[in-house]
């Protein structure tokens, strides 16, 4: 990574998101398991009528190593707390229930996250794998993390292992026998990975190497790509075939499907300008750079759109002036040859004033370059 990519450890990150310390309900984890090989990262909020099935689709597993159950509750109001706790209770040697506070939560676009709560989990995690799950969704084969572990291994150039996932209503009706789009159900390699591959994320089990992450990368709400982005890094990512889908479930207060499709875009397009700012691999830079353009056109066109002129300008700026920083006079005309295919009269002028005040602000010449 760039020199200048400011890293934080768990220490530093608690020193400066941690308004009010996160309590861990009593257990004996540490003494039942001192040396975990896998830590079960499982988030939940407000899940009071999933969060059973996704603790005991864990609990289902067939394993031959030792593991820990890393549980991490938001401050839930709808009695989730109150079922992590009797769990905890159940299990004092496998669970670690972790008690967040909301004034912790880090906020984005104006609305509170669970990338506080994420982050904290992550570097909680003591085992040498790490298998991720959302206490709405939940696991169907028994012998996923043995499948998972034994994969990883036996090849030591993989980072990470997925599967498939089903897509599930609120009440369990299987809307979708597939999460997965069909180009992704194959093997990746780590520059594949770098600029931010979609798997499913209840699905990863990978290696943990989070003892420092890029301060930048906490604030991305796709954590699950930044996650991927990281683990690129360490090695390739597989897709076993064999592990039977889990189950991914759609709800009105899901952390992404709840979402609108303009929040989902915004999200995605600061989380790849923030993946670019960590980012020293050339090749890596230039896929994610074209990655924004497309989605700076699409989210400037939907600002528009819906009569956000001002956030539409705002957003195109930002990004043409990455660009200009960046010398990509290219990506730049670019940028707004695609975004005045879309729009017209006003608007269409207004992008191309700002386009020319910003190149004679930054001194360079009008005239487009290819790469």
């Amino acid at each position: 990574m760039p020199s200048e990519v400011e890293m934080l450890d768990f220490e530093a990150f608690k020193e400066r998101y941690e308004k009010v310390p996160v309590e861990e309900y009593p257990n004996n984890v540490r003494e039942a398991v001192p040396d975990p090989v896998v830590s079960v990262h499982l988030l939940t909020y407000n899940h009071a009528d999933y969060i059973r099935e996704a603790i005991e689709s864990v609990l289902m597993q067939e394993v031959d190593f030792p593991m820990e159950i890393v549980l991490g509750d938001d401050d839930s109001s709808d009695g989730t707390r109150e079922i992590c706790i009797e769990y905890a209770e159940q299990y004092p040697d496998l669970i670690r229930l972790q008690l967040h506070h909301r004034e912790n939560n880090i906020h984005l676009h104006g609305r509170p996250t669970h990338l506080f709560q994420y982050w904290y989990n992550t570097f909680s995690a003591r085992g040498k794998y790490i298998a991720i799950l959302s206490g709405d969704d939940y696991w169907t084969d028994p012998l996923k993390l043995q499948k998972q572990h034994d994969f990883l291994q036996a090849n030591s150039e993989y980072a990470l292992s997925f599967h498939d996932a089903k897509v599930a209503a609120d009440k369990g009706k299987v809307v979708s026998e597939s999460k997965t789009p069909d180009e992704n159900k194959r093997d990746f390699s780590s520059e594949d990975m770098m600029s931010g591959a979609y798997f499913p994320a209840l699905s990863l089990f990978v290696l943990n190497i989070f003892e420092q992450v890029p301060e930048k990368l906490i604030f991305c709400i796709n954590e699950d790509k930044v996650t991927i982005s990281l683990l690129a890094r360490y090695g390739k990512g597989h897709f076993q075939e064999e592990i039977d889908p889990a189950v991914y479930r759609v709800h009105d207060s899901s952390i992404w499907s709840s979402k609108t499709p303009l929040i989902r875009v915004k999200a995605n397009n600061d989380t790849l300008k923030n993946m670019l700012s960590v980012c020293d691999d050339r090749s890596t830079r230039e896929d994610i750079e074209s990655k924004i353009l497309g989605s700076c056109v699409s989210l400037v066109s939907r600002l528009v759109f819906a009569c956000e002129v001002a956030k539409a300008l705002k957003e195109l700026t930002d990004t043409l002036i990455l660009f200009a920083k960046r010398k990509k006079l290219f990506n730049m005309f670019l940028l707004l040859s695609n975004l005045t295919r879309f729009l017209g009269g006003s608007i269409k002028n207004c992008i191309r004033a700002k386009y020319w005040r910003l190149i004679q602000k930054l001194g360079m010449s009008a005239k487009p370059q290819t790469r």
